[in-house]
């Protein structure tokens, strides 16, 4: 492997703790600074928070939040001052040479991501989640900790597949739903809806409440 590149990383809460620990196994990058205005001043990681990226050189970055919005809205605005976006990969996940990873995405410890799926740009496939052959993964989703996915699955855009979720073979979830904690989508999920359950129902319209 060549010379390490540097990587910013904005947030400083416990996803961003375990982005941290996935780029350090990845093993490509060095952490340069924190950025987190909530969190300015305090420490992470060794490194001092900073409020924000003024007066820093633009180069690669990730933005470490869990609430896909507000993960969305950085992400644009880093692009659009010239940043980077990043792609890290723990190198414990599992990645089928047809697969497609977008930038800004982060795939953590233990993941499957199988043949023909297409990830997007500034997602979430988070620690042991499974995604099967042919899915689509919209950018910004959040697929969450022990998640299932079947084949030919359709995530869209800022989407949240709860905890320990599953989604069975063909079933789309619209642009910012929500998939409850421990559910089963057995059928199609519309737009900005939150589905609960075994099989999901729908429970109320979409509030991302993932924590930063």
């Amino acid at each position: 492997m060549g010379a390490k590149e540097s990587i910013v990383i904005y947030g400083a809460g416990g996803h961003a703790r375990v982005v941290v620990d996935t780029l350090v196994a990845q093993g490509r990058y060095i952490l340069t600074a924190i950025v987190d205005p909530g969190k300015a001043d305090t420490t992470f990681h060794s490194l001092t928070v900073r409020e924000n990226e003024l007066g820093l050189e633009p180069t690669n970055f990730l933005v470490a939040l869990g609430n896909n919005q507000l993960r969305k809205e950085i992400f644009a605005q880093l692009k659009s001052i010239g940043w980077t976006p990043a792609v890290v990969l723990h190198p414990t996940a599992v990645i089928s040479p047809s697969a497609s990873i977008g930038a800004g995405t982060v795939v953590f410890a233990r993941t499957v991501v199988n043949a023909n799926t297409s990830v997007g740009e500034n997602c979430i496939i988070n620690t042991g989640a499974t995604v099967d052959h042919d899915c689509t993964i919209g950018d910004h989703a959040h697929v969450a900790p022990g998640c299932n996915i079947a084949g030919a699955v359709t995530v869209g855009e800022g989407a949240l597949v709860g905890i320990g979720s599953c989604v069975i073979q063909e079933v789309r979830l619209g642009a910012w739903s929500t998939l409850g904690a421990g559910s089963v989508a057995t059928e199609d999920v519309q737009a900005s809806t939150t589905v609960v359950g075994v099989p999901a129902r729908v429970s109320s319209p979409m509030s991302d409440s993932s924590v930063r």
